[in-house]
C-alpha cells in the first residue's frame, strides 16, 4: 500500500481511539478479545493472534489494489457455511472492526 493509501486509509478509521490513551486503548481491546473468546470458546491459540494482530494492526496485510481485495475475499468466502445469526461486524479494537463473511 502507499504511503497516500494509508493516509487515507487511516482517515477513515474510528475516532474513538483519538480520545484514550494507549492503557484504555488496551483495555477496550482486551475487553473485545474477551467479548470474542465467550463467543467462541474453542477458539484456538492462533485465532488469538489474529484478533490482536487486526486489533492493533488492521487489515493492512490484505490491503493491495482493488481487485486483490476482491479476489481474497473471494477465496475467503468460497467456502464458508452462511451463518445469519452471527453480527455483520466485530469490533476488534477501538479503530478496527471485523466483517463477518459468514453472514
Amino acid at each position: 500500500m502507499s504511503v497516500g493509501a494509508g493516509k487515507a486509509w487511516r482517515g477513515l478509521q474510528l475516532r474513538e481511539e483519538l480520545r484514550m490513551d494507549r492503557k484504555q486503548y488496551i483495555d477496550k481491546t482486551l475487553g473485545y478479545l474477551k467479548d470474542h473468546l465467550e463467543h467462541f470458546p474453542d477458539a484456538r491459540s492462533e485465532d488469538i493472534v489474529k484478533f490482536v494482530f487486526q486489533g492493533l494492526l488492521g487489515v493492512g496485510h490484505i490491503l493491495g489494489a482493488p481487485g486483490d481485495v476482491e479476489a481474497y475475499i473471494r477465496r475467503e468466502s468460497a467456502n464458508l457455511t452462511a451463518d445469519p445469526g452471527e453480527p455483520l461486524l466485530e469490533r476488534v479494537s477501538p479503530s478496527w472492526c471485523r466483517l463477518n463473511l459468514r453472514r
